[in-house]
């Protein structure tokens, strides 16, 4: 018996009680879902089968017509929905546990190594700082994996990592070239590079010294429009590297092994405002990306498209003037109609 049907098997079963709209959905995240889960943490789910899922949740919760949105029923029950869980945004969430054996290794899997490696052989890198401050560059190049691609959906979900000042050469040279560099106005005409290229592909990283080489004597061969728009000032750096570039500019670590620790990602958090105020003030909490919880990343993405998960605006019908529907012998013949009380 396959897990479709089986679900299918307890929706018949539940119909049969008297259940309340809250009920259904209580019933729908504690027996119903909790079957997919186990599955989904270690397998990709089609996109097809989650939409074949939502139309059992949504007829087994909405007996009735016209139904609302899914979206707005996974709002929390303070904000008028009922808490149901959002079968996407769940898939996607219960694989951040991968990013953050990924970085902290705290709990050490034979799997993390498969993915590291996998991660920097398809990107073409011996980090997988490219493949996190971009992912939406390298979706296609991990699209034959479709566990990475999955991560890759992941990653264009959560907060962008920003440049630290912290961040010495030896780790910024595998920042991507479209994270690192910006149109210095608004109206910078757009300059066609290798979108996937990191900083160390324009200017050459020195392994002896740990810094980056002199950029006033560099002749690149590939890349030389964004190159010639940088040297222009039609394109400019990020602050804190184009202060690496700096021939007085003195590494704080010239040794270590090319990967980077959990420490350098600290600053990469995503952020959730509770309803609940305490004298008025809305208590915001603040976690590390790699550490958030599948719930908590769910209430942030709720927060961060508020639009999806609202209920569509209500539409007052507008019926068209009598004068339009009526032609001129209709009009004459209803003016000579008898008045009602004669």
């Amino acid at each position: 018996m396959g897990l479709t049907t089986k679900i299918e098997h307890h929706i018949t079963i539940n119909q049969s009680r008297n259940l309340s709209v809250k009920g259904r959905a209580i019933v729908t995240n504690s027996l119903l879902l909790s079957r997919i889960w186990h599955v989904a943490r270690v397998t990709i789910i089609p996109a097809r089968w989650i939409q074949d899922i939502n139309k059992l949740v949504t007829s087994f919760v909405f007996s009735f017509y016209p139904r609302p949105s899914l979206n707005f029923a996974c709002r929390p029950r303070k904000e008028g929905g009922l808490g149901l869980i959002n079968v996407h945004d769940q898939i996607l969430a219960l694989h951040n546990i991968y990013l953050d054996r990924l970085l902290s290794n705290k709990h050490p899997n034979p799997l993390t190594g498969v993915i590291n490696v996998l991660v920097r052989l398809y990107t073409g890198y011996n980090s997988i700082l490219p493949f996190l401050m971009a992912p939406q560059v390298y979706a296609r190049s991990l699209a034959a994996i479709p566990h990475l691609a999955h991560l890759s959906k992941l990653l264009q979900r959560l907060p962008p990592i920003d440049i630290s000042e912290h961040w010495t050469p030896r780790m910024t040279r595998y920042i991507p070239l479209v994270r690192a560099t910006q149109p210095a106005h608004p109206t910078s005409t757009p300059i066609a590079y290798d979108r996937k290229a990191v900083i160390q592909d324009l200017v050459p990283y020195s392994f002896l010294h740990g810094r980056y080489e002199d950029i006033y004597t560099l002749t690149p061969r590939k890349n030389r429009s964004l190159w010639t728009a940088l040297v222009q000032g039609d394109y400019e750096w990020n602050p804190n590297i184009s202060e690496q570039f700096d021939p007085v500019y003195t590494p704080k670590d010239r040794e270590g092994p090319p990967w980077f620790t959990v420490k350098e990602l600290g600053h990469w958090t995503i952020k959730h405002t509770s309803l609940q105020r305490i004298r008025g003030i809305p208590q915001h909490t603040s976690v590390s990306v790699y550490m958030a919880k599948p719930r908590f990343l769910r209430q942030c993405w709720i927060q961060a498209n508020p639009k999806k998960y609202m209920l569509p605006s209500t539409r007052i019908p507008m019926s068209p003037a009598p004068a339009i529907m009526m032609s001129n012998s209709q009009w004459k013949l209803f003016w000579r109609l008898p008045l009602p009380h004669k």
